[in-house]
């Protein structure tokens, strides 16, 4: 609906217009990447950037921070990248800035979100998230072991994809789920 109105206020002219627009909410549950013991995982968001683009991403990352497997995630306008890697904030922070991650989704956790980084999990706009795959790489360090039955469960990912050394587990059970309303 939208309403006009004009009022001649000396000589000018003060002209008003109201308009409603509907507004959309949608509810949305997603993950967190802090784990339990105050470490994070490293949770990437691709927002309109080619796939190459990214798996040359995932390399240089692999390479230069000791990242293991990465697995992605086609979502509508974009690709999710998730390591199961356990690091500190600060490696978390050294990695976000090396990538090309939208903007938003690397600086508001730091501002606005307790330093908690979310992928959705639920669909958008009718747009559901599907995986891709993995890009192997082997990994020394900690994984976590929650995050890891978390994606193997929910986007139905074949154990095979997934590292089998059981000592470069944590074994912790309890994740950090997220829920929030998108305009």
């Amino acid at each position: 609906m939208r309403l006009q109105y004009s009022i001649q206020f000396f000589k000018k002219k003060l002209h008003m217009i109201l308009q409603t627009t509907q507004v959309r909410e949608q509810f949305i549950v997603g993950v967190g990447n802090r784990c339990h013991d105050s470490t994070y995982i490293v949770f990437l968001d691709y927002d309109d950037t080619p796939l190459d683009w990214i798996r040359e991403e995932i390399i240089l990352l692999q390479k230069l921070y000791e990242l293991g497997t990465a697995y992605l995630f086609k979502t509508g306008n974009g690709f999710h990248v998730v390591f199961l890697e356990k690091c500190t904030l600060g490696a978390l922070i050294d990695i976000l800035d090396a990538t090309t991650i939208d903007k938003n989704f690397r600086d508001v956790p730091m501002k606005y979100g307790g330093k908690i980084w979310v992928l959705r999990q639920t669909e958008k706009d009718g747009e559901t998230i599907k995986y891709i795959g993995p890009m192997f790489q082997q990994s020394k360090s900690i994984k976590s072991w929650a995050h890891k039955e978390y994606l193997r469960k929910t986007y139905k990912i074949p154990r095979n994809n997934f590292e089998i050394t059981p000592e470069l587990w944590d074994m912790q059970k309890q994740i950090l789920h997220a829920t929030y309303y998108v305009r």
